[in-house]
């Protein structure tokens, strides 16, 4: 069986090679905003295999809610995106570069569904690779499941291609919450001394019955799928469509190096501690330079269709109670058409050219360090319903041009990376963006302790769906001012105890957010908002205890309505059978909140807004659940939201949205080389 080689106790740091007698091996990675390479673990690992949703892969589980089943919109319950997780690597500094494009403003709630080429895993293999991981649960008449598949291989030594497909599918629990979400990757790479490329295609469609939530005077004590919705005949679809193509050409002069591959283990473990910014250890440049373009094209599309603009609702009319029929949005400014159909879209095209001085401890001229400059233009359009007597008036184009680079030091146990980014002219000139790390990497009885400090700041204008927005049903349109913000970050990991810590600190001026009437708002200065967390295993014998706690508290409890803290806790007892050919794991999952004011959500926008009548929270939702592992086959079973069978009531995670009653899931991965 290939034997993996790692960078130490926990899963996702460093260079991922599979390697056997027949030499079979494979490596993973993501280009990050400024085209370097972020190394990416490969393998289908046991470490909370059975937490499968979307919304909780890679972050901590419980920290976003969402308006019902799998593949509908998602709100988060921390204002820190910091904390993420590879599968129990931490600190991925590819979510936090000043050169990362946001999503389309009405895709956000969805951005866990939605491929996109940033997210895109490179692989190199020298045989056919794939993976299949599928998830079902067992109510037929609630029918849910997802899949996820990809293929890759290398068509020679430096040419690899694949594709990549997610299927979301679910009828939901209650009535009239069906989704269909389709996705599907084609990517490729070609890697040579002179010349490397990257390409990734992403198409995603996601369809949705959109149902209100339930009436006022639902009957909670009925079956989910027989309680009143307040929409009959509502459904949204987000479209996107994301390319991007990067090119680099190397000028310079080559030496070989030895493999490390062929270096005693204990110096393996420790050089592949350091991640590099190279994808493998066989060149080194003498001295040399790259040049680098990056293109990027991206067009994303919400729609939202109502056959119906009325809800039924029991009113008393003169003491007695009455069916009428209300319009569920307050405003409409087509009271004359019948059936509702507000599209809104965005096109744009990102271009960039970049000059890369890479690491050369041999250089005069910053020795031991890379140098990157940068610049870039931006074209948008983007199309509203301002007129439906005059549509030529509805699209808007606008664009940027911008320069910027970073110095960075990527290997050895002290790392350094300063980058900034400036828009000279254009929609956002004067727009600005800074950020600064420092690693360092504390060798300890072949493993390395990370200690990790970052600063950022930004001033930038309004996204342009935040000042202009046109539907039937509800609009605004008002210049804002520039969002400013400042973020300081800490982290410390340590391997030997399994044990993470971190805060991050955040003053914000400005802060625009959907109020109480889904209309954006802005928000005074000096908001601060602080975040800590704190990850610790524990294991004792064949127990396990996975522990996740995160707190956070903020000067404007009006903006921000957030829980003090969020708790993840798994507690597993791990044995194996038949001769350790089956390695079993059979535990609990408990996510846990305190007191919060939940979310509202808006369908005609799709987004979350403000409320302030409804608190829920102090609640703990489990889990029970049983992992299996025969070889390259993964199997997990589970019992999920086994807490709602001892609740007297319904628990409503989203204002006027009921979360999903206990049912019974299985999920199934495969991997295989051939």
């Amino acid at each position: 069986m290939p034997k993996e080689v790692s960078s130490g106790k926990n899963e996702g740091i460093g260079i991922k090679r599979r390697r056997d007698t027949l030499n079979t091996y494979i490596k993973s990675w993501k280009l990050t905003s400024y085209n370097s390479f972020s190394l990416q673990s490969v393998d289908t690992t046991m470490y909370l295999f059975e937490v499968s949703n979307p919304m909780y892969v890679n972050e901590l589980p419980g920290r976003f809610v969402n308006i019902g089943n799998l593949g509908m919109a998602a709100n988060p319950l921390s204002y820190s995106t910091y904390i993420k997780e590879q599968r129990g690597a931490y600190y991925d500094d590819i979510q936090t570069s000043v050169f990362d494009s946001k999503p389309f403003y009405f895709h956000q709630p969805y951005i866990h569904n939605i491929l996109s080429a940033k997210s895109t895993k490179f692989y190199h293999t020298n045989k056919p690779f794939t993976k299949i991981f599928y998830t079902k649960n067992t109510k037929r008449s609630e029918e849910e499941q997802s899949l996820r598949f990809i293929h890759t291989q290398n068509l020679s030594r430096k040419l690899n291609v694949g594709v990549n497909y997610k299927l979301v599918s679910s009828e939901g629990m209650y009535a009239l919450q069906r989704t269909r979400n389709n996705s599907v990757r084609f990517f490729s790479s070609y890697l040579s001394k002179r010349y490397m490329m990257h390409l990734s295609a992403n198409m995603s469609k996601l369809k949705i019955r959109e149902n209100g939530g339930l009436k006022k005077d639902a009957d909670l004590t009925e079956k989910p799928d027989a309680m009143g919705v307040r929409m009959q005949r509502a459904r949204s679809t987000n479209k996107n469509i994301d390319i991007m193509l990067v090119q680099r050409y190397n000028l310079g002069r080559f030496i070989e190096k030895l493999d490390t591959s062929e270096l005693s283990d204990s110096l393996v473990k420790i050089h592949k501690l350091i991640p590099t910014d190279s994808l493998g250890y066989r060149y080194r440049y003498k001295t040399s330079t790259s040049l680098v373009h990056r293109i990027e094209f991206n067009t994303s599309q919400r729609i939202f269709e109502d056959e119906n603009k009325y809800e039924t609702q029991k009113v008393k009319v003169d003491g007695i109670l009455r069916n009428l029929m209300i319009p569920y949005f307050d405003k409409d400014y087509y009271p004359y058409m019948k059936l509702t159909y507000d599209s809104v879209y965005c096109r744009s095209l990102h271009n960039s050219l970049e000059w890369l001085l890479p690491v050369n401890s041999e250089r005069r001229i910053f020795p031991g360090a890379g140098l990157r400059i940068v610049g870039g233009n931006e074209i948008y359009k983007v199309y509203n319903m301002k007129s439906l007597l005059r549509p030529q008036g509805n699209d808007t184009t606008y664009s940027n041009f911008y320069i910027g680079g970073n110095i960075f030091r990527k290997k050895g146990l002290i790392q350094l990376n300063a980058e900034g980014k400036l828009y000279m002219l254009g929609h956002r000139a004067g727009n600005i963006a800074m950020r600064g790390e420092i690693k360092n990497f504390i060798p300890v009885k072949n493993d390395s302790i990370l200690l990790a400090v970052s600063a950022k700041l930004t001033k930038e204008r309004a996204n342009y769906f935040e000042e202009v927005y046109y539907g039937r049903n509800i609009r605004w349109d008002k210049k804002l001012d520039e969002r400013i913000e400042m973020q300081l970050r800490g982290l410390l990991h340590n391997p030997l105890w399994n044990i993470t810590v971190g805060a991050e600190y955040s003053l914000i001026d400005n802060h625009v957010y959907l109020g109480t009437e889904s209309l954006p708002k802005q928000a005074g200065k000096g908001i601060s908002v602080i975040t800590a967390f704190l990850n610790k295993d524990i294991h004792i014998k064949k127990f396990h205890f996975i522990n996740k706690l995160m707190w956070q508290k903020t000067s404007n409890e009006a903006v921000f309505h957030l829980p003090d803290i969020l708790f993840f806790n798994s507690t597993y007892f791990q044995t194996n059978f038949f001769n350790n050919a089956l390695l079993s794991r059979f535990g609990i999952d408990v996510k846990f909140s305190t007191e919060y004011l939940a979310p509202a959500y808006n369908p005609a926008i799709g987004m979350f807004y403000l409320q302030n009548e409804y608190k829920t929270g102090n609640h703990a939702d489990i889990d029970i659940f049983a992992n299996f592992r025969i070889k390259k086959v993964y199997l997990y079973l589970k019992y999920e939201h086994l807490s709602t069978i001892f609740m007297d009531e319904k628990y409503f995670p989203v204002y006027n949205y009921p979360q999903n009653i206990n049912t019974f899931k299985i999920g199934i991965a495969w991997r295989f080389f051939d």
